[in-house]
């Protein structure tokens, strides 16, 4: 009789050594002085692809094998094409870049994605926006602990902030039909050995210590005359890999830039 080993080997994966934690916190580094590289790089007339480039050069000089996948860089419009890879055009003045990468090293990878505006400042719309994902992320980051949660918890938390806020941004009541237009994919998935690391474990699954897992809400706005103008074609999402440790999260791609601030020092 053939039996799949794939529950066994998902089991063996699903839980991080610490040797395993090590490479992976290594990995993060990486992608953190990248996706500096990727901001520092960015003016209105670079490509895409030119970014992409800035941060697969870093990556590979700092150790890495490379990107762990093809990475996501869209400019504009661009962003709400969830898996968009062409990474072909020109970045325009006003526009934000959403670039979704992440170093492999060691076998283990990094999936980080970030947000950031090619002028080097965030317009007041892009930031109402950005805000809105980065606190419903760092809320649901919050939450992660042993035994109290789950992934699809966790979206269910993210989706319901994004909702309260962008009622409020837009000035009129989001429903649930409408959020799956503008948060169309889940929180979050495994990460490990691959991007989307033991595919066979459910999201409902009680998260326990050793697991790692991404953190990656979302808003894309698409152009419509229901949404005001300064938001159309808008597409933000905010990515990190998370540990659950002995008490809490472990973010190990914390050297990212994120905050607002931040992002905007980076790229003066």
């Amino acid at each position: 009789k053939v039996v799949s080993l794939r529950y066994h080997l998902d089991e063996l994966r699903l839980f991080k050594s610490e040797a395993e934690v090590d490479v992976m916190k290594r990995a993060g580094e990486i992608t953190g002085k990248a996706f500096v590289e990727m901001m520092r790089a960015t003016k209105a007339g670079v490509t895409e692809h030119q970014i992409e480039a800035s941060g697969e050069f870093s990556m590979k000089m700092q150790g890495a094998r490379g990107m762990a996948y093809v990475p996501v860089v869209a400019g504009g419009k661009n962003a709400g094409v969830i898996h968009y890879v062409r990474n072909d055009m020109k970045l325009r003045d006003g526009d934000l870049v959403l670039v979704d990468a992440g170093a492999e090293y060691g076998h283990y990878v990094a999936d980080v994605t970030r947000t950031w505006p090619v002028s080097g400042k965030f317009t007041p719309a892009q930031r109402k926006l950005y805000s809105a994902v980065l606190k419903a992320q760092k809320h649901c980051i919050s939450l992660i602990k042993p035994s109290t949660t789950t992934l699809d918890t966790l979206h269910n938390e993210s989706h319901s902030i994004l909702k309260q806020e962008l009622s409020t941004i837009f000035n009129r009541p989001v429903r649930d039909g409408e959020m799956q237009k503008l948060y169309p994919h889940h929180l979050g998935h495994w990460v490990g050995m691959d991007v989307h690391d033991t595919e066979g474990v459910m999201r409902g699954r009680r998260l326990e210590k050793g697991m790692c897992i991404t953190v990656e809400p979302a808003v894309y706005v698409p152009d419509e005359e229901r949404y005001p103008e300064e938001f159309r074609n808008i597409g933000i999402r905010i990515e990190d890999d998370v540990l659950v440790g002995d008490t809490g999260p472990v973010v190990l791609s914390e050297s990212v830039p994120k905050e607002v601030e931040d992002v905007e020092r980076v790229m003066a």
